[in-house]
């Protein structure tokens, strides 16, 4: 809520036109509300799911590097095999779990 607040503040401030008033309301219209001010209507993307305040104050990661790491590392042992065999990838998990290891012990 104290984001849409902040916005109409920062809006109301503003003297803009052209390319400048047609993005920002595409950025209300997207992340804030849409409609007019006296006809509101949720926004394309509600605010919970693109606000990550939360995951700041907890120490929560806000991306999906770890899966990307982890994806680039099995794509690299594996490389183009649709479907490794089970016992390879028994194998390559030992592995990680085995270098997961030794990373704690230093």
């Amino acid at each position: 809520m104290r984001a849409i607040v902040r916005f109409r503040l920062k809006l109301s401030e503003l003297q803009v036109s052209g390319h400048s008033l047609e993005f920002i309301r595409y950025v209300r219209e997207t992340f804030i509300f849409r409609g007019a001010n006296d006809n509101k209507r949720p926004p394309l993307f509600p605010i919970h799911l693109w606000n990550k305040w939360r995951q700041v104050l907890d120490q929560l990661p806000l991306s999906n590097n770890a899966a990307e790491a982890f994806n680039r590392r099995w794509n690299a042992h594996f490389g183009s095999q649709v479907k490794p065999l089970r016992s390879k990838v028994v194998e390559y998990m030992r592995l990680l779990e085995e270098k997961g290891r030794f990373a704690d012990e230093r």
